[in-house]
């Protein structure tokens, strides 16, 4: 289950790094972006917790 984590964030920061480097971003793109970036990072921390939750018990 780690490892899958640790290839979701590897494959998210890889996008985002192609996305940002292709393309001419605007201030409006850059703010959706981060978002997506936020919104990223709020999911994967969920099923880390969620993942400890289940090894505990």
């Amino acid at each position: 289950m780690t490892t899958i984590i640790i290839t979701i964030i590897i494959i998210t920061t890889t996008t985002i790094i192609i996305i940002t480097t292709t393309t001419t971003t605007t201030t409006t793109t850059t703010i959706i972006i981060i978002i997506i970036i936020i919104i990223i990072i709020i999911i994967i921390i969920i099923i880390i917790i969620i993942i400890i939750n289940n090894n505990n018990f």
